[in-house]
């Protein structure tokens, strides 16, 4: 777990972690690292063990290559995007929970939008959860993807924008050790940027009608 280095001449040492080797650790668990310094004037030799004891801290995940921003034009068509980032988490027992917290709608319009939670209920993330649970692994890639219904924004004049924020949470189960190390949390946000177009008038086909002919008057209501 470490390295120890020694001076022969003034018998000094120091002791010097390997990070790489104990980031895995979870908070409170304890690794020994034992040493023996042998001494020596030719003919006799004396022995003493040294032991470093290395305690584990609760690392707090970390969500890598978000922050996406992502523009797209306001259609009659369903709206779509998708991306990515890695969620780390150093501590090798710990799993890990990705969530959609929420959504800030932003814009200048007064086009009627649709509900938080229909908004909210847009962004999916992929894998489920719980991500980093097979004690191995201390990364992953998670997916995003963005999926509005048919003609969701059209009440978007063109070129009024409306910015939609989504905080996504990773959040990890703390430790299982007696050290109270409770639950870390990163957040990190995706935003979606929707740009209006101008949208042209549509006829509707009218209902069909049926006459027949009288000696009355013809007329009817239109």
């Amino acid at each position: 777990f470490g390295t120890l280095y020694l001076d022969s001449v003034t018998g000094d040492f120091t002791y010097v972690p390997d990070d790489a080797a104990i980031n895995g650790l979870e908070a409170g668990q304890i690794r020994d690292d034992s040493f023996v310094f042998e001494a020596t004037d030719g003919s006799l030799t004396a022995l003493q063990k040294f032991t470093a004891s290395v305690v584990g801290a609760g690392d707090a995940p970390l969500i890598s290559e978000a922050g996406d921003v992502v523009t797209r034009m306001e259609t009659n068509a369903a709206i779509s995007a998708s991306g990515t980032f890695v969620v780390v988490d150093n501590d090798l027992d710990d799993q890990v929970n990705m969530s959609v917290d929420s959504v800030v709608a932003t814009t200048d319009s007064l086009a009627t939008l649709p509900s938080d939670a229909e908004l909210l209920a847009m962004l999916q993330l992929s894998p489920t959860n719980p991500l980093l649970g097979d004690a191995s692994t201390i990364n992953t890639t998670v997916t995003w993807t963005f999926a509005s219904g048919n003609e969701t924004f059209d009440g978007l004049k063109a070129g009024e924008e409306l910015i939609l924020t989504y905080t996504v949470s990773a959040t990890d189960n703390g430790s299982d050790t007696d050290v109270d190390d409770t639950p870390q949390s990163i957040t990190d946000t995706v935003v979606i940027k929707i740009v209006g177009t101008n949208d042209g008038p549509v006829l509707v086909q009218p209902a069909d009608i049926s006459v027949v002919e009288t000696d009355q008057d013809d007329s009817f209501p239109t």
